[in-house]
């Protein structure tokens, strides 16, 4: 028969609940990591849509001084 004594049990807890809170940090810095990444593929999109956005523009341009 197995008997653990209060200290032990409360050893095992207290080892259950950092396991616990390690995990809950990974996690958090996880997110923050996801989150940077995010925010600067957002920020690269929007320089690519006003590349792109000056390219039609210029373009159009140039269409509309041809047809006149």
């Amino acid at each position: 028969m197995f008997v653990l004594d209060t200290g032990q049990l409360y050893a095992s807890q207290l080892a259950e609940k950092d396991k616990a809170m390690d995990q809950i940090a990974s996690a958090q810095q996880m997110k923050e990591a996801l989150e940077k990444q995010m925010e600067s593929h957002r920020e690269q999109h929007q320089r690519q849509l006003t590349e792109l956005r000056g390219e039609i523009a210029e373009k159009q341009s140039a269409i509309d001084d041809m047809t006149e």
